[in-house]
């Protein structure tokens, strides 16, 4: 079994039309990512292939709920902006 060193980093700041996104979701950004690092580490070090892949697995997972966090703050963004732009209150 071969362990995959490709991953999805977000930076300390995710950055999205000259918009900061949230502190709170860089943070869980950040913590999903710390976490996948730990099953990658955790895979390089496993003996049993099933375990390696188990570790491989929640990695991809880890990267995913990350990338989902990125996509939520990006989608908060954007709503805002439009309704900043409608300037109705609503």
């Amino acid at each position: 079994m071969q362990v995959v060193e490709t991953r999805f980093r977000a930076p300390a700041c995710t950055l999205w039309e000259g918009a900061a996104m949230p502190q709170n979701l860089t943070e869980e950004i950040s913590e999903c990512l710390r976490h996948a690092d730990l099953c990658n580490l955790m895979a390089k070090t496993a003996r049993n292939p099933s375990a390696i892949q188990d570790y491989l697995e929640m990695e991809q997972r880890w990267l995913q709920l990350a990338r989902s966090y990125e996509f939520t703050g990006r989608l908060s963004t954007l709503a805002n902006r439009a309704q900043g732009r409608r300037g109705d209150g609503r």
